[in-house]
C-alpha cells in the first residue's frame, strides 16, 4: 500500500469516527506542497485549528498534515479519557505513523522523541545564558533556497543556524533558525533528528520558518494578534523582541543541555490507532515552550 492508499485509509476510519477533517486544501510554494486539514480557521496568522504538512512530495506533505491532525485528535481523546499520558496542557512530544508502514511503532517513536527533544534542548537554550551553542550564517544550497521562498512574504536580511551543545546525544542535533527581517525583527523555526537525516530537519525547520515569514508578513500589514502564539510572533517583530535575540545571541556559556530521563514513553490509544500509530515522549521536567513568558523566542 503506498502513501497515498494508506492516507485514504486513514481518512475513511477517520470519517466513521466522526472526527476527519471538513476541508483538505493543497498549495505550492516553488518546489513544495503545503497541504492544510481543518473543519475551520479561528485565525487568519497562525490558526491552532489548522495542521499543515510541508515537502518536496505531496503524498509526504498530506500524510505530514494527517499525522498531526490525528495527534491532536488523539490527545484530546486521551485527555479527556483520563489517560496519564496525556494530562498535560499541550501535546508537546506526539507523532503518529500509519500501520501499513513496517516498523511504524519504531518510526513513530523516533519522530515523537525528536520533537520532545528539539522543544526541551531549545527551550532550555533561550532560558539559560550558561548553555553553549554553534552558530553560522554559511548555509548551504538546500538551506538558501528554502528561505529564498520565505522571503517571498518576508525581506529576509539575514538568516542564521543555531545549535546548542548537548550532552550525551552525539547522534541527533537541533537546528535553529533566526532570519532577522529588513522591515524589522526576527522570525524562527527549528527541528530535531539524526544527524544523518539533516535533509529532513532542514526542511522542516525552514518550512516553519516560512509559516512564521507568511505570519509576520499578515501581522505587519495589520492583522490583530490575538492568541498567545500570535503575540509572541508580533513581539519579535518589535524593537524589544529584537533586542532580546540579539542579547542571547551574545551571550555563549560553556555548558551543555543535560537531558533527564524520559517521563513519558509510550502508545497514546485512540479511537482510530488500528489504522494510525501514536506515540508519545517527554522528558521529566520538560520546560514550557509555547508558553512562559511572552519574550522568549520559543515558536
Amino acid at each position: 500500500m503506498n502513501l497515498a492508499e494508506q492516507a485514504h485509509t486513514i481518512i475513511k476510519r477517520l470519517l466513521e469516527l466522526g472526527i476527519a477533517p471538513s476541508h483538505i486544501e493543497h498549495s505550492e510554494l516553488g518546489p513544495f506542497s503545503i497541504v492544510n486539514m481543518f473543519n475551520d480557521v479561528n485565525s487568519p496568522i497562525i490558526s491552532d485549528s489548522v495542521t499543515t504538512g510541508f515537502d518536496e512530495n505531496i503524498d509526504v506533505a498530506a500524510m505530514k498534515a494527517l499525522a498531526e491532525w490525528t495527534e491532536r485528535r488523539a490527545f484530546d481523546f486521551g485527555h479527556e479519557s483520563g489517560q496519564t499520558i496525556c494530562q498535560t496542557d499541550r501535546s508537546d512530544g506526539f507523532a503518529a505513523y500509519p500501520t501499513g508502514v513496517e516498523n511504524h511503532r519504531a518510526l513513530a517513536r523516533q519522530n515523537s522523541f525528536n520533537e520532545s527533544l528539539e522543544r526541551f534542548v531549545w527551550a532550555t537554550w533561550w532560558d539559560n545564558e550558561d548553555i553553549s551553542f554553534e552558530i553560522s550564517t554559511d548555509l548551504s544550497d538546500l538551506e538558501r533556497s528554502l528561505i529564498a521562498i520565505g522571503s517571498e512574504f518576508q525581506n529576509i536580511s539575514q538568516t542564521i543556524r543555531i545549535k546548542p551543545v548537548i550532552f550525551g546525544m552525539d547522534d541527533h542535533e537541533v537546528s535553529i533558525y533566526f532570519s532577522e527581517l529588513t522591515t524589522g525583527g526576527f522570525i524562527s523555526g527549528g527541528a530535531c533528528d539524526l544527524k544523518s537525516n539533516r535533509k529532513s530537519t532542514t526542511i522542516r525547520a525552514i518550512g516553519e520558518l516560512i509559516r512564521h515569514a507568511q505570519g509576520a508578513n499578515l501581522i505587519k500589514n495589520g492583522q490583530s494578534a490575538k492568541t498567545f502564539y500570535e503575540r509572541r510572533l508580533a513581539y519579535f517583530l518589535t524593537e524589544g523582541g529584537v533586542k532580546a535575540v540579539q542579547s542571547r545571541l551574545n551571550k555563549d556559556g560553556s555548558k551543555g543541555v543535560t537531558l533527564p530521563k524520559l517521563k513519558f514513553d509510550s502508545e497514546v490509544f485512540h479511537p482510530a490507532s488500528d489504522v494510525i500509530y501514536v506515540h508519545r515522549c517527554l522528558f521529566e521536567n520538560q520546560p514550557e515552550f509555547v508558553g512562559g513568558a511572552l519574550e522568549r523566542l520559543c515558536l
